[in-house]
């Protein structure tokens, strides 16, 4: 018997998907959070070398690529037209979770309070694009990515602190 498990998270949820297939028949199984799944369509496209299998997971689309190789068959898996490389096991989908916006707000208050400037921009845009970005890794836990976050945050604004004590002593 084949068969491959993959993990997504998506905001705050990671969801498991798995397939089995029987080596004596072809027929493949497909779980969705440990239920086996009804798939979507009266005839999804199939051959004997390979066959595309989709469904919906709450508001998402769901597709599984089998391919037959010699005796053995390769799956790949695409969330929202989102895929996976066969080697991953985990990957994000593409919406961040909720609580990415109290650092992203944190970081954009750098050049609110400098009333702007080149150096307050870059720091908000780099800070807040870098906890928006690892708010969704896969491969972190959410404690994780909250912590990353937070280290980002204080970073930055640690930035900012340094150059605004800098250029006040070379002021006088």
């Amino acid at each position: 018997m084949a068969e491959q498990k993959w993990v997504y998270e998506f905001g705050e949820q990671s969801h498991t998907v798995e397939i089995k297939t029987e080596d004596s028949n072809g027929q493949h199984v497909v779980t969705f959070d440990g239920e086996e799944i009804e798939q979507m369509g009266d005839d999804p496209p199939h051959t004997a070398e390979q066959t595309l299998i989709q469904f919906d997971a709450g508001d998402h689309l769901v597709y599984i690529k089998a391919n037959s190789e010699a005796s053995s068959w390769s799956y790949s898996l695409s969330v929202d037209y989102k895929s996976t490389s066969p080697k991953s096991k985990k990957f994000s989908v593409s919406k961040p979770p909720g609580w990415v916006w109290g650092f992203v707000a944190a970081c954009v208050l750098i050049p609110i309070i400098s009333l702007g400037g080149f150096v307050p921009i870059g720091l908000a845009a780099s800070g807040s694009l870098l906890c928006y970005n690892f708010s969704k890794r896969a491969g972190y836990d959410t404690a994780s990515r909250i912590v990353g976050c937070l280290m980002i945050t204080l970073l930055v604004w640690g930035t900012f602190i340094a150059i605004g004590v800098i250029t006040a002593l070379s002021e006088t």
